[in-house]
């Protein structure tokens, strides 16, 4: 879907601060319906303050407000409400507001005047075009299995389908996963999930609309290290496309 103003610089906010980080999740409350994600399903929605544990306990809330990213969801308490409240509770509802206060006249965010990154989502493509470029940096936006992902393609923000040559993971279905299909997503969740990565696109199924490519992490090529754990396979079929199957053979080899 199309973004609201300032979505965009408040998602890569948080993407940023928190990515990787080890978190403290105090729970405030549950609510009684759930959200559905495409992916996981029905997830119980929890209204909670987040502690960045390696950030000195830095709150996200907090930080997000003091950046101008977020209006405040404050409700008004009434005489009965404001005599039982939770001292510690008042106290950071104060700390938000007296922030949001700052940024305000800071100017700061969704206060500035600078237009905001609004990206037209979904963005149209010609496939064939984006093989003729070949190489992009990216995000990946989800993972499907250990070798298949959706990536955002920058800067314009082509969500596409990638799926990587040359090797096999086995499949991760939550109603029926192959063994050590759960692994292999996993694997690749806590390595390349939101991260920023480069890719490589190879060839193109107008059946399956989907690229095969290559995916590189900053440390290297995510195909090599999935073999080299013994969570994927050789795939001889698209084997031929990448100039590193020798590479990934001996990965193979070694696990």
């Amino acid at each position: 879907q199309k973004d609201e103003p300032y979505a965009y610089e408040a998602f890569e906010f948080v993407r940023k601060l928190s990515l990787g980080q080890r978190v403290m999740i105090n729970n405030a409350h549950k609510a009684p319906n759930n959200k559905s994600n495409p992916i996981f399903g029905p997830i119980p929605l929890s209204y909670a303050q987040i502690e960045l544990f390696d950030q000195n306990h830095k709150d996200l809330g907090m930080a997000i407000i003091e950046e101008g990213l977020a209006n405040l969801r404050i409700r008004q308490s009434n005489q009965k409400q404001k005599d039982n409240a939770d001292p510690a509770i008042e106290e950071y509802k104060a700390a938000l507001t007296e922030a949001f206060e700052a940024a305000k006249e800071a100017k700061k965010g969704i206060f500035s005047e600078k237009p905001s990154l609004i990206r037209p989502l979904p963005v149209d493509y010609q496939p064939q075009q984006l093989l003729k470029k070949k190489k992009f940096n990216a995000i990946t936006e989800s993972i499907i299995n250990g070798s298949t992902f959706n990536v955002f393609l920058l800067p314009t923000f082509e969500l596409i389908k990638l799926q990587l040559a040359g090797i096999r993971t086995p499949s991760a279905r939550r109603d029926a996963p192959e063994p050590f299909g759960p692994e292999a997503k996993q694997f690749c969740e806590s390595r390349i999930l939101q991260r920023n990565v480069e890719v490589e696109l190879l060839q193109y199924s107008e059946q399956t609309s989907t690229f095969l490519g290559r995916l590189i992490h900053p440390k290297g090529d995510i195909s090599v290290f999935l073999l080299d754990e013994g969570l994927g396979q050789m795939n001889n079929q698209t084997a031929a496309l990448i100039p590193n199957s020798g590479e990934l053979r001996q990965a193979e080899t070694r696990a």
